[in-house]
């Protein structure tokens, strides 16, 4: 196949007339916007910034075609000054926003006027041969200042499932050290009351205590052998922000394991009080048997017959079966294991006459409160 002779002068030329379209077309005056990052200069030695308005700021630009072309988007920053602002809380409404000159041409100053707050200038990019049309700001700049400051707070243990099936349980620990410094913006800092340790999770596992931390198993000890164990564990920095810090990051945990006692109450007799006047009631039960542990002094001392337990039917007002759960008024630091039964059968039905000698008397309205004084 042959090819003219003059293609090359012809594809050179559709060439040039491209370019020079481009040219023209480029060179008409255009706007464009443009969304600026924003850089925080000035900030005075001992002050941080703990809040700045998030919203965007957005330059509209007009000139040349390729004036805007031209721009890059990383150099579209807009730089604002604290430098003469101190600690506190500043809020400067966009629409009192002024701009002051145009400097040799090439960047923009505006500021946020002093009154009734001290200024804050805004310096925008270069921007040459182009001219801004308008600055869109945050409806409402806000700046917070903070001094920096260091404060003593106590270290807690963040312990769950204090008490251990009835077996053990779990006293506040001893930590070392018992306090920490913390270095952070003033209101983060004076407003801590503490700092936790990770979550420690103790549980028992067959006769041996086992000890997680923050969810991964640690260690485990025969529980006849746990307490007094010592462990380390790293300090939580939840609630504090990407400024505060720590000046140590971990701590000695020394668990306080107290082991406990089981004893078995058998035959404890139960009270059924306020039974319902106009209706008569029974149950199958008048006793129940308690599972009790605690310290072995404390729970070696308790009397089965003074260890007074109730039923409250005054709840009780239709005839049929109800399910009624006994109130067990417990001694200090004893723990209900178990009850069995774990609820009273309750049959009330129409009042045949006289109550049978088991029932309870219903023209003796008494408390539980009352019958408990009674037998003391």
């Amino acid at each position: 196949m042959k090819h003219p002779a003059n293609l090359g002068i012809k594809l050179t030329s559709v060439f040039v007339a491209i370019v020079l379209w481009l040219h023209i077309a480029t060179d008409r005056p255009a706007q464009t916007e443009r969304v600026l990052a924003t850089e925080v200069i000035g900030v005075a030695d001992g002050l941080v910034l703990t809040k700045i308005s998030t919203e965007p700021w957005r330059l509209s630009l007009a000139g040349p075609g390729k004036s805007l072309l031209q721009r890059p988007l990383h150099d579209m920053i807009v730089q604002i000054d604290l430098g003469q602002l101190g600690e506190g809380d500043f809020m400067y409404p966009a629409s009192s926003m002024a701009f002051l000159r145009d400097s040799d041409a090439s960047s923009l100053i505006a500021e946020f006027p002093a009154s009734p707050q001290q200024p804050v200038p805004v310096t925008l990019p270069a921007i040459g041969a182009t001219q801004v049309r308008s600055l869109v700001s945050p409806a409402d700049f806000h700046v917070r200042l903070e001094r920096m400051i260091e404060r003593e707070v106590p270290i807690v243990a963040k312990l769950i499932n204090l008490e251990l099936a009835g077996r053990a349980r779990i006293r506040e620990p001893l930590i070392e050290p018992a306090r920490v410094t913390v270095r952070g913006p003033r209101n983060e800092v004076e407003n801590l009351e503490n700092i936790s340790t990770e979550v420690i999770h103790p549980e028992i596992v067959g006769d041996s205590l086992l000890v997680k931390i923050d969810g991964r198993n640690a260690f485990g000890r025969l529980l006849s052998q746990a307490d007094g164990t010592e462990f380390e564990v790293l300090l939580s920095v939840e609630g504090l922000g990407p400024l505060s810090s720590l000046a140590i990051q971990k701590a000695q945990v020394t668990l306080d394991v107290q082991s406990l006692l089981q004893r078995q109450l058998s035959d404890v007799p139960v009270q059924f009080l306020n039974g319902p006047r106009n209706l008569a009631w029974s149950t199958t039960h008048r006793t129940i048997s308690l599972l009790l542990a605690g310290p072995s002094d404390v729970v070696e001392s308790i009397d089965p017959a003074q260890f007074q337990v109730f039923v409250d039917l005054s709840p009780l007002r239709a005839s049929g079966v109800h399910l009624v759960a006994a109130e067990i008024p417990m001694v200090p630091n004893v723990e209900l294991i178990q009850a069995i039964p774990a609820f009273f059968p309750i049959t009330l039905g129409p009042n045949p006459g006289p109550q049978d000698s088991l029932s309870f008397d219903a023209n003796t309205r008494t408390t539980g409160q009352e019958a408990l004084s009674a037998n003391e």
